[in-house]
């Protein structure tokens, strides 16, 4: 069927995210272009039965910060709607179609965020991609280590300031991760970097060398080139990042070697997912946290003051740990 689909689309260019290839109706700029035409998703400018709801039932809520509706899904067998209040309504189609309706007050680079930031992600996880909430990037000594966490947990922060001491972003927000033995292989997302000003303006950055992140947002993003490559890394660490309210009242940094239980609950806790209550969808995020955290690089929890004049202390402290092996077993 999707073979069917990009056939008789207008097709403006083939991109690569998470180790797929996309098909796209619009220009993606801050994607890669693809060297293969092998399309997993299409992306389509018209959305013609966006507006049927029929059959649709809501399945998840997500809130924002003041506890506002932020997004919501509906299912309707294998196809999703996943819904921005007064901004932007998904189509996402069991076929790899991915349709919109905006408002009419929405600007595209809005839909363009939402759709490789919230759905192309969230859609993949449907599809049985793991895909983490985390930041990647590539030290100078070409090692990849990954900050996983929710949102305000630093991990944006985290990335600027390795990339400061001479590292590469790979991935702000988002990361797909595939599992083997001893070993965890890392597709990044859209590369960029979004933070607040006063954490730009901590870690050296003019904000007004960002664009703004999204209409209504404070943060700002600063858009790296697009990859020529993204080619597969393998993941040599990944720190869980501690609590909003045990960071705020952490006065030193502790990094403990994160196994057990509670370890697997953090990282499929982490995962981008449609339907996050779906058994399925659960059972599949503590199958991939399982053999993450017993079979994969090292897994580390991360607990730091969320004060920006830690960062040179923590990274001094990272880098030495990555150092000793004996630490990591």
């Amino acid at each position: 069927m999707l073979e069917w689909c990009v056939k008789n689309m207008q097709v403006i260019e083939y991109y690569e995210l998470f180790g797929e290839v996309i098909a796209s109706e619009i220009a993606i700029p801050e994607l890669s272009k693809a060297s293969v035409a092998k399309p997993r998703i299409q992306v389509s400018a018209s959305a013609p039965s966006i507006e049927d709801v029929t059959g649709f039932t809501p399945c998840h809520d997500w809130l924002d910060s003041a506890s506002r509706l932020y997004a919501r899904t509906w299912q309707r067998g294998r196809d999703y709607r996943l819904s921005f209040p007064g901004r932007v309504d998904f189509l996402l189609r069991s076929d790899g179609v991915i349709a919109w309706s905006s408002d009419p007050t929405t600007d595209p680079a809005t839909v363009r965020q939402l759709l490789l930031n919230q759905v192309i992600p969230r859609y993949l996880a449907s599809a049985g991609h793991h895909i983490l909430h985390a930041s990647l990037v590539r030290l100078a000594d070409e090692r990849a280590i990954a900050f996983v966490g929710s949102s305000g947990r630093g991990k944006s922060t985290l990335a600027g300031y390795c990339a400061r001491r001479g590292a590469r972003i790979i991935t702000d927000d988002s990361l797909s991760l595939r599992t083997g033995l001893n070993t965890a292989t890392a597709y990044g997302g859209p590369a960029g970097l979004r933070l607040y000003p006063d954490s730009l303006l901590a870690l050296g950055y003019d904000p007004q060398g960002f664009a703004p992140y999204q209409a209504g947002s404070e943060k700002r993003q600063l858009q790296c080139s697009p990859r020529k490559s993204v080619a597969a890394r393998p993941l040599d660490a990944l720190f869980l990042l501690g609590s909003l309210e045990s960071a705020a009242v952490a006065n030193s940094i502790s990094v403990e070697r994160a196994r057990g239980h509670q370890a697997v609950m953090d990282i499929a806790a982490s995962l981008f997912g449609l339907a996050p209550a779906d058994p399925r969808f659960m059972q599949s995020g503590l199958r991939f946290a399982g053999q993450l955290v017993n079979q994969g690089p090292p897994v580390f929890w991360l607990n730091y003051p969320r004060q920006h004049d830690w960062l040179p202390a923590l990274y001094n402290v990272l880098e030495e740990l990555l150092e000793t092996p004996a630490n990591a077993d």
